[in-house]
């Protein structure tokens, strides 16, 4: 701005010049101030210098506030079994699943997650933490491979779901199991009944169709195909939807969903049920809160402006 300023009156001048004789333009334009119209570009690169200042958001004093967090802990039971890899549901149900798992972090405000994964055995992925973005990058890592033992077991599972809570009250512990039902465990039925009693919240989503799909693998020779069994047929998994509606019949309050297209699914479990959990406080901590101080700048700026408009470069009083 200053520099076109600048080229501005040097410009004006020498298009004056142009005009004639030196000594008749000077007696001409001695009614212009130069003095004057420097103080006018001055004046101007000082206000532009002031609002970019008062842009960059200036602050200083502060005060002491204490924020606290309160929420649930929330231990999502992710499904990692072959059967997953089923693309029945585009890309694949466990492609699907992570997508669901992070429209439900979206939702939370203050609650803390954590991620079990399982398949025939069960692993803590992620403990339980009120920072989302981690709990994501340990959750763009899940593939299939994670978990040595094949099958799904639901009670190993949901075992290790318990066991990964921390100290407080199970009131404020939630379990989100998120499978497409097949399991090979055998005592799922036991886990699920110890869950009831420990007062811990399940809720639980079905990935798949009811009509299944393959699943898909690729074999020693770098070629792809599907899993087929021993008579060597191929594979077809389906949505078990029986696995859901046993386990909700022990717990008696285990709310299922099956996944969807878009997020109608999750705000029904996250509205009606985890939002209306009791909270406790998560977190307390003090932090200091700048003033923010732009205005100073601002009006100073707003003031050379206005002194800018009134500055009369023609001098006063000069008769001919």
């Amino acid at each position: 701005m200053i520099i076109l300023l600048i080229r501005f009156y040097i410009g004006k001048r020498n298009q004056v010049r142009i005009l004639g004789d030196d000594r008749l333009i000077k007696k001409l334009s001695s009614t212009v101030s130069l003095f004057l119209g420097k103080i006018r570009i001055l004046i101007l690169a000082l206000a532009m210098m002031l609002i970019v200042l008062a842009m960059a958001g200036p602050q200083w004093g502060y005060q002491i506030e204490e924020t606290k967090t309160r929420g649930v802990d929330i231990m999502v039971l992710l499904d990692v079994s072959r059967s997953m890899l089923a693309d029945d549901i585009k890309p694949s149900r466990l492609d699907w699943a992570k997508t669901e798992i992070r429209r439900l972090v979206s939702m939370l405000k203050g609650d803390r997650v954590g991620l079990v994964i399982f398949s025939g055995s069960s692993i803590l992925q992620c403990p339980l933490t009120a920072d989302y973005s981690v709990f994501d990058l340990f959750l763009q890592d899940v593939n299939t491979e994670m978990v040595s033992h094949g099958g799904t077991d639901l009670g190993k599972a949901i075992n290790t779901a318990i066991k990964s809570f921390e100290g407080s009250e199970s009131k404020y512990h939630v379990i989100f199991l998120i499978t497409d039902g097949e399991d090979h465990g055998r005592h799922t039925e036991a886990a699920v009944k110890a869950l009831k009693n420990s007062g811990i919240s399940l809720y639980m989503m079905g990935v798949g169709t009811l009509e299944g799909g393959l699943i898909p693998i690729t074999k020693e020779n770098g070629t792809k195909g599907f899993l087929k069994d021993r008579e060597g047929n191929f594979v077809n998994t389906k949505l078990e939807k029986d696995t859901f509606a046993r386990i909700a019949a022990i717990t008696g309050s285990g709310a299922y969903v099956k996944a969807v297209p878009g997020d109608e699914d999750l705000k029904e479990i996250y509205k009606n049920g985890i939002a209306k959990l009791e909270e406790r406080e998560i977190k307390s901590s003090t932090v200091k809160k700048y003033e923010n101080r732009y205005q100073v700048a601002l009006s100073a700026a707003l003031i050379l402006l206005i002194m800018e408009s009134l500055i009369e470069e023609r001098k006063k009083g000069i008769e001919y």
